[in-house]
C-alpha cells in the first residue's frame, strides 16, 4: 500500500469520525431544556437576612412539597417569636397554588402564587441534575434552596 492511499484512507475515516461526532452532538437534548416539571420534590429554604433584624412573625427556614402535577405548594415554616424559650416557633403548614411560566435564565421556571392576595413571593425554579434537583430563588430576595425529586 503506498503512502498516500494510506493518508487518504485515514483522512476519510478520521473525516467519518467528526461527521459522526457532530451528528450525535447535535441530535442530544439540553438537559436544562428538557428537564420537564411533573411529579413533586421536597425541598428546604433558607431565609438568609444577615445583618437584618428580625420581627416577630417572620419565617427563618421552611420546609416545601411542590406538586408540580397539581400546581400546588405545601408550607411548614419556621418563624421568629421573642415570646419563645430559643425565639422560634412553627406555623401550620399552608397551601399554595400556583402558575408556572418561563424563568429569567434559559431552561428555568417562574412559580407564582395565584391566590389574590399572594401569600408568597415568586419563586424561580432551575431544574439540574436530569431535573433530580431543582435550584430555588425567591425573586426579590435573599432566599435560596433546593428542592430533591421525591
Amino acid at each position: 500500500m503506498t503512502n498516500n492511499n494510506l493518508k487518504t484512507k485515514l483522512a476519510i475515516a478520521l473525516l467519518a469520525i467528526a461527521v459522526i461526532l457532530i451528528g450525535v452532538t447535535i441530535s442530544r437534548p439540553s438537559k436544562a431544556v428538557t428537564a420537564q416539571l411533573t411529579g413533586s420534590c421536597g425541598g428546604a429554604i433558607n431565609f438568609g437576612r444577615k445583618g437584618k433584624t428580625w420581627s416577630d412573625g417572620k419565617f427563618v427556614n421552611s420546609l416545601l412539597l411542590i406538586n408540580f402535577d397539581n400546581n400546588t405548594l405545601q408550607i411548614s415554616g419556621t418563624s421568629f417569636d421573642s415570646t419563645m424559650p430559643k425565639g422560634y416557633a412553627s406555623q401550620p403548614v399552608f397551601t399554595v397554588n400556583f402558575s408556572l411560566s418561563n424563568g429569567p435564565v434559559t431552561g428555568s421556571h417562574t412559580l407564582s402564587d395565584t391566590a389574590s392576595p399572594n401569600q408568597i413571593s415568586d419563586f424561580h425554579l432551575l431544574p439540574v441534575n436530569d431535573g433530580k434537583s431543582i435550584l430555588i430563588q425567591v425573586k426579590d430576595d435573599d432566599v435560596v434552596g433546593v428542592c430533591q425529586r421525591l
